[in-house]
């Protein structure tokens, strides 16, 4: 592996592995970690699924996956499909995961050496229970190699569907296994530009001194889809969230976070998950504040939805952060789908300048922030000039800074980070169980807010602005 990482062999253990997240996010992710020279020279790659296949089978399936790519039929790709074994295996049956253990086992017999092991759990939420006491009851969850060697548990959000659930899944999972085991994955974390958010602060002596509430007048964090995504394939797991606990709970609040949080001084898992959980316990809903909630004309059409459901597709809340550097601040958080554009960003709106040149004009011209996370990637400042002339008047002008474009600042993909994180057990970029309590207990007290308003009903291709149907 590159940056000199120990290149003791790891076997990957899919459970859902023909499912959308493997098909469309997953195998691509490994092949490029392999390609680039990312992964353990020896590896293997195990699909658990229900489906009747065999090993050649679910090779073929994974081969179809990559026939549109140009450039990868070559040795690398070959040893890829050659690594890929399969189970049948039904996530209800004890037996189906002791099968697969024996596979891991049979393949350290294989390569005479114990491996580590990677479980991954790409399936609905409704199967994590299942799932997480078969690897446990056949042993998956034991190293091959005791302490010398690892085996890590990797989760998908959403953790839970409120406190409640919540707490039993993380008792479930504290019970099971360590928490240095354990890898709570918000995608969003390993975006580039996300990451970027703490170097921007902490990294720059321009702009940490003005990032609190004497300078800055609101945050607003955006997550906007113009399809339908989960409502369309998955009306029976959507309908049971809604946009709030689908990307408030987790996406919006963990990008909250990166802003808002202080320096955690050392840029290691421990100390930067803490610093995050710090945010979330100082969290507050604004009792004065603006809530809305809508859902998007034709969701009760949609397969497996309720006829008669109000969950919401869409919402738009005010939270505040009751801290010394953040009191008095409103952070938005909105997020829908079928909506005008696709957009995920963070805005940071700075106060004006109390003496300013123009003073008729001085509330109009703010300095803003922007981390645009897709579908562009840049880092955004908007500043102001005199424009050209015999008159004192200004223009706004804008710096960026974009990865696209520049082939040297080619960034991994999400999926990428994810697992080559996971690999060498930095838990950085990965949740917390204290962040996951704290996150949840705040996201109750927003749906309560959120539920004393009217469902707004809105059409496809609807813009909103902070809350307000245009």
């Amino acid at each position: 592996m590159n940056g000199g990482q120990k290149s003791k062999p790891v076997t990957f253990v899919i459970f859902g592995a023909t499912g959308d997240l493997a098909r469309t996010k997953l195998f691509g992710a490994l092949f490029d970690l392999a390609k680039n020279h990312n992964l353990p020279s020896d590896y293997a790659i195990i699909g658990f699924s229900r489906r009747e296949w065999d090993d050649s089978a679910f090779q073929n399936f994974v081969s179809e996956i990559f026939a549109e790519k140009k450039n990868v039929q070559n040795e690398v790709f070959d040893k890829f499909i050659r690594s890929l074994r399969y189970i049948k295996g039904d996530f209800s049956l004890e037996n189906d995961y002791k099968k697969a253990a024996e596979l891991v086992a049979k393949i350290d017999k294989e390569r005479g050496v114990c491996g580590d092991r990677l479980l991954y759990l790409a399936a609905p939420p409704v199967n994590y229970e299942a799932i997480l006491r078969g690897i446990d009851g056949s042993g998956l969850s034991i190293p091959c190699g005791g302490n010398q060697g690892w085996a890590r548990i990797l989760i998908e959000k959403p953790f839970g569907t409120d406190v409640k659930n919540a707490e039993r899944l993380e008792n479930l999972l504290s019970k099971l296994f360590i928490e240095e085991q354990i890898f709570r994955i918000d995608h969003y974390l390993a975006k580039e530009t996300v990451q970027n958010i703490l170097t921007f602060r902490f990294s720059n002596t321009l702009f940490e001194p003005v990032w609190n509430k004497r300078f800055i007048e609101s945050v607003h964090i955006t997550l906007l889809e113009k399809d339908r995504g989960d409502t369309a394939n998955r009306g029976l797991f959507y309908d049971g969230l809604g946009a709030l606990r689908d990307v408030g709970q987790n996406h919006l609040l963990q990008m909250l976070a990166l802003i808002a949080m202080e320096n955690p001084r050392i840029f290691d898992g421990k100390s930067v998950r803490k610093s995050r959980a710090a945010v979330f316990k100082k969290l507050s809903v604004n009792k004065k504040g603006h809530y809305l909630r809508g859902q998007y004309e034709g969701y009760l059409k949609e397969p497996n939805v309720r006829s008669d459901s109000e969950t919401e597709t869409y919402f738009f809340a005010e939270a505040g952060v009751k801290n010394s550097r953040w009191r008095g601040v409103p952070f938005y958080l909105e997020s829908g789908k079928k909506l005008e554009n696709n957009e995920v960003k963070i805005k940071i709106v700075f106060k004006p300048e109390a003496f300013c040149l123009m003073p008729p004009l001085c509330n109009i011209y703010h300095n803003q922030i922007t981390f645009h996370i897709q579908p562009k990637e840049e880092i955004e400042i908007r500043f102001w000039l005199k424009k050209p002339g015999f008159k004192i008047e200004l223009q706004s002008e804008n710096f960026n800074h974009s990865y696209r474009g520049n082939p040297e600042m080619a960034a991994p993909g999400a999926y990428e980070r994810v697992l080559y994180d996971a690999i060498v057990g930095d838990q950085t970029l990965f949740a917390g169980s204290d962040e996951i309590a704290q996150s949840w207990k705040f996201i109750s007290k927003v749906r309560k807010k959120l539920k004393a308003s009217p469902l707004v009903k809105y059409k496809s291709g609807s813009k909103f602005e902070m809350g307000k149907l245009e």
